[in-house]
């Protein structure tokens, strides 16, 4: 349909951004970059330009995607997810304040852009700004209550500040919110397994969580091992503990997970004499 389109009146924009965008979806990257090179070459478009831009920087092509963002955002600079992707754009090359800067002039155009509180909280967080961090990931729930990311977000938060009450609050309601995302999973199993106070261990929920950690990824890898075994031990379950350890164990090695794999020895000699771990 968008070629019969192209056929009928080859100037419409809209009809080259739609059709490239399905080049891109069949993975037919050359096909979508030719043509949205083709149609800036004939007309200036704001929104041609953002969309070469996030399929280059989908691409790792950095420093080319930032060039289409500014020549983009100089046609029109009030478009906040423009800036939203800019400034993801400089997250990943770790250039924190023009990151920051990007989004935070996202957020005065659209101070309800959920994404873009999640994004600006992370930055913050990585900087060390937890209070700021928090707000931020605050105000992302505020305007969407079952944002499952910003759960995330403040179960680290929470995690800086050793309010782990709070972390596990977060956790689950992360979990709950995507019972197929890694992260949570994992992180929730680990610290029911191996928190130092009792009264926030949960052997049974733990080895449940693990578990499922290892279905949605559909693979064993030493991280998710390393943390069944921690949930099985706490759970009195320490031949399996034993078993799944040494597998983490192996596969630690095998990938080259070198300060691994004295953390995971420690805690395979620990289930190995009937103990569980515990971190510090």
């Amino acid at each position: 349909q968008y070629r019969l389109g192209l056929k009928q009146d080859g100037d419409l924009m809209q009809i080259v951004l739609g059709l490239s965008a399905v080049y891109a979806a069949q993975g037919k990257d050359a096909e979508a970059e030719h043509l949205l090179r083709h149609a800036l070459a004939a007309q200036p478009s704001a929104a041609a330009h953002f969309q070469l831009a996030d399929f280059l920087q989908e691409r790792g092509r950095l420093d080319e995607a930032q060039v289409h963002y500014l020549q983009g955002l100089a046609l029109a600079p009030y478009h906040a997810g423009a800036r939203n992707n800019l400034g993801n754009l400089y997250a990943r090359q770790q250039n924190w304040p023009a990151a920051r800067e990007q989004f935070e002039r996202a957020l005065k155009l659209n101070p309800k852009a959920v994404g873009v509180h999640q994004n600006l909280g992370n930055l913050l967080a990585i900087q060390g700004q937890i209070p700021q961090a928090q707000a931020e990931f605050e105000a992302a729930l505020k305007y969407q209550p079952n944002y499952a990311k910003a759960h995330f977000g403040l179960a680290g938060v929470f995690a800086a500040e050793k309010q782990d009450t709070n972390v596990v609050r977060h956790l689950r309601e992360a979990v709950r919110l995507d019972p197929e995302w890694l992260a949570p999973l994992n992180n929730l199993a680990w610290l029911l397994a191996t928190h130092k106070d009792p009264r926030l261990r949960d052997g049974p929920e733990a080895v449940r969580l693990a578990q499922r950690a290892i279905e949605v990824a559909k693979t064993n890898d030493w991280e998710r091992l390393d943390t069944l075994a921690a949930s099985q031990a706490e759970g009195g379950q320490f031949s399996n503990a034993v078993a799944a350890a040494r597998q983490a164990l192996a596969l630690a090695v095998q990938t080259g997970q070198t300060n691994e794999v004295n953390g995971i020895s420690n805690r395979l000699e620990l289930y190995q004499r009937g103990l569980p771990y515990r971190e510090p």
